[in-house]
């Protein structure tokens, strides 16, 4: 069972966090100006009820969200494994309390906004707005001014994901113009194997095993026993993506190349062409075989200014930087 969400370090010390509202500042304004009023008048009884009915109203406005908001419990049931910058993403959580009406907002994210919640209640809670990156965890605040609106209490809560939430690029539109890897690299060989490749380039002997299809009847019957052709390699389409963050002069900017990368990389993948894609991940230098646009996502995500890794020889490369995308082939030798 999940447990409990715990209460953000930083704000254990204070608590709850209580912020008067307008409507609380001018009860309190009226209270007291209609008390000061009352003073005046010859009936001490006036008064003193004034005084009573003022105190009763501020007081229960002042307990009664501080107490419910203490009483607020959150349960993190499931979160999703995926999701793409600017989007959303359904977190699944648990609502437990002596709350019956709540306002629920995500912290972590660019732009948060309040939601209306009910409690007890379970359900998925959309958090937007994401941000490229990998997220281990979420900050959820709940808010209340029950039951009358003269204070406002707000109280946090850290959810720690189950799993790593991988927020990739959203992509850009590209085009790729197919080309070919001249050689491939050792460490890059894919992990698909083909019958067959492009063109014949010999003969050689049959051996147990070798496909029926294979069998070139003329030169076996010239040579007297069966020999088989021997196929060049398939030829290749496939681009290094070689991803440098460094340089870049603003934030909007280093997102706009990541986008503009994805964008690259699906349109290869669409193509059927394969890509090695090169980054700096966590500052290591990491250079990946991408088969799936998914793998480039998640490798995408955690990209970062750092020194990517080169391009294996033999491939054309593109080159996407903050500011720069040089889509000329580059051959490295």
């Amino acid at each position: 069972m999940p447990r409990p969400a715990s209460l953000i370090p930083g704000s254990a010390r204070r608590g709850v966090a209580v912020v008067p509202t307008p409507l609380g500042v001018f009860m309190v304004v009226a209270i007291q100006v209609a008390a000061f009023t009352v003073r005046t008048a010859a009936d001490p009884l006036v008064a003193g009820m004034v005084w009573a009915c003022g105190a009763g109203v501020i007081g229960v406005g002042i307990l009664w969200p501080i107490i419910t908001a203490t009483t607020i419990r959150v349960e993190l049931r499931s979160a999703p494994r995926d999701a793409t910058a600017g989007g959303s993403a359904d977190i699944v959580i648990a609502l437990r309390g002596a709350a019956s009406d709540i306002a629920l907002r995500w912290m972590t994210t660019a732009k948060p906004r309040w939601r209306g919640a009910s409690v007890p209640a379970e359900g998925p809670f959309p958090v937007e707005s994401l941000t490229r990156g990998v997220v281990r965890s979420l900050v959820l605040e709940a808010r209340t001014t029950a039951p009358i609106g003269l204070l406002q209490v707000r109280r946090s809560f850290l959810l720690e994901l189950p799993t790593p939430m991988i927020v990739g690029p959203r992509p850009d539109a590209a085009d790729w113009r197919p080309r070919r890897a001249a050689s491939v690299d050792a460490d890059h060989q894919p992990s698909r194997v083909t019958a067959r490749g492009d063109v014949a380039r010999s003969v050689r002997p049959y051996v147990p095993g070798d496909p029926a299809h294979l069998v070139h009847w003329p030169s076996s019957a010239h040579a007297g026993s069966l020999v088989v052709r021997e196929f060049e390699p398939p030829s290749e389409l496939g681009e290094a993506v070689v991803v440098d963050l460094r340089g870049a002069a603003s934030l909007d900017a280093v997102e706009a190349a990541v986008s503009r990368a994805a964008g690259i990389i699906q349109a290869i993948l669409h193509r059927g062409g394969r890509v090695v894609l090169c980054t700096c991940n966590d500052g290591i230098a990491t250079a990946e075989l991408i088969l799936r646009y998914g793998d480039a996502a998640r490798q995408l995500a955690s990209a970062d200014a750092g020194e990517p890794a080169s391009p294996p020889q033999g491939w054309s490369r593109v080159h996407v930087s903050p500011g720069v995308s040089d889509d000329t082939p580059k051959v490295v030798a």
